[in-house]
This record gives C-alpha cells, sequence and structure tokens, in this order.
C-alpha cells in the first residue's frame, strides 16, 4: 500500500510539473501568434529589394523598386527614390549612429534618426536602439553610420562613406528591413516527449 500511495505521489508530482512546462510552452506560441499578427497587419516592407544605397554623397536612394503595406494598402517605392539624412544629426568623433528609411503610401522616403547626438561605441548598441517609424509609414531599411575618429559627423554636411564632402563618415552600412524591430519572436521550443515513471505501477478502478 505504502509502494501504491508512493507512487500515487510520484504521478501527480509529475504531471504538475509537466502542466507547468506545457502552461510555458502555451505562453511562447501565444506570443509568438500575436507578433506574427502583428506583423503581418502592420505597416511594413511587402515585397522586393529596396538595395539601398548612397545618392549625391549625403543621402540615400533605393537601388530597386519595392512595395510596402501602410494601413492594408500596397503601394509602390519607385527605384531611385530618395531619402533625405537632414542636417540636424550629429555624431560624436568615432561613435556610431543609426536611421531608419521609411515609405509613405506616395512612396516617398523620409529617414529617422536614432537619439540625438547618440554615442554608440558598437554598430550592434546603434541597431539595437533603432527607432519606430512614424504613423502611416512603412519601413523599408535602416543605415548606420561611423563618424570619422577625430572629427565627428553632421549630416548634409559631412559625406557618408566614399562620398566626397566635408570629413567623410568612417563607415556607412545599408540593410533592408523585412522584419521592423524584430516583430516575430524566436521560434517556439518544446521539451522531449517522456513518459511518466510510475503510472504503469497505478490501476485505478471504480467500487
Amino acid at each position: 500500500m505504502y509502494a501504491w500511495m508512493a507512487n500515487v505521489t510520484d504521478l501527480l508530482n509529475e504531471l504538475k510539473a509537466d502542466h507547468d512546462t506545457n502552461q510555458t510552452h502555451l505562453t511562447n506560441m501565444k506570443t509568438l501568434v500575436n507578433n506574427t499578427r502583428t506583423y503581418l497587419t502592420g505597416d511594413r516592407l511587402f515585397s522586393g529589394n529596396p538595395a539601398l544605397a548612397i545618392s549625391s554623397n549625403f543621402d540615400v536612394k533605393t537601388g530597386g523598386a519595392c512595395v510596402v503595406s501602410i494601413d492594408g494598402v500596397l503601394k509602390n517605392v519607385a527605384v531611385s527614390a530618395a531619402c533625405d539624412t537632414g542636417t540636424a544629426e550629429t555624431i560624436p568623433a568615432g561613435k556610431w549612429n543609426v536611421f531608419l528609411v521609411s515609405a509613405s503610401v506616395s512612396g516617398a522616403l523620409a529617414s529617422t534618426w536614432g537619439a540625438a547626438s547618440a554615442a554608440y561605441t558598437t554598430e550592434a548598441l546603434a541597431i539595437a536602439a533603432l527607432p519606430a517609424a512614424p504613423a502611416s509609414r512603412a519601413p523599408v531599411g535602416y543605415v548606420t553610420v561611423k563618424a570619422h575618429a577625430t572629427a565627428g559627423f553632421t549630416a548634409g554636411t559631412d559625406a557618408l562613406k566614399t562620398g566626397i564632402g566635408g570629413t567623410v563618415a568612417a563607415e556607412t552600412n545599408y540593410y533592408n528591413l523585412a522584419d521592423p524591430a524584430v516583430t516575430v519572436s524566436a521560434a517556439v521550443s518544446t521539451s522531449s516527449e517522456a513518459a511518466l515513471a510510475n503510472s504503469t505501477d497505478i490501476t485505478l478502478s471504480r467500487s
């Protein structure tokens, strides 16, 4: 009798542990589904490759046509659509910042810089601080800029890397943005199936 009760206790403990584990899996799956819905119904790059590249030394343009979804409506962004980087942004010497490139319903591009006068020590930190797109604009990509080691960087005055003018940026990297802010979370992993250790030692009957 004692062994039987011990097996029942073990079984109940295992069932509780399995319930807790499955609850965690369910929560993770709900998060994934909701994030995927947010991405699919949000303003985003729908198709095509923007192929962002330098334009006129200081600004950025698309190297390829693409389609964006804004408020559920598909809009075209033409090849060579220009994106003005503005004149207000400054980056301290040797540091990084990032700006988001987004499209409006008319296909016009605009830049949104990260925190003003940011001083990110690595590109990864700058990317982690990528700003959100303004309302009713779809992100199509982003650009990271590293200022000259001694002179800093001022948008509109200092050229992006490979450009000519002012104190040219030390680095400029261009990225397409299929999933803004990594909206879709990582895949959900589950534990392997395992038999309950004492379930075969317990027989329940009705009297």
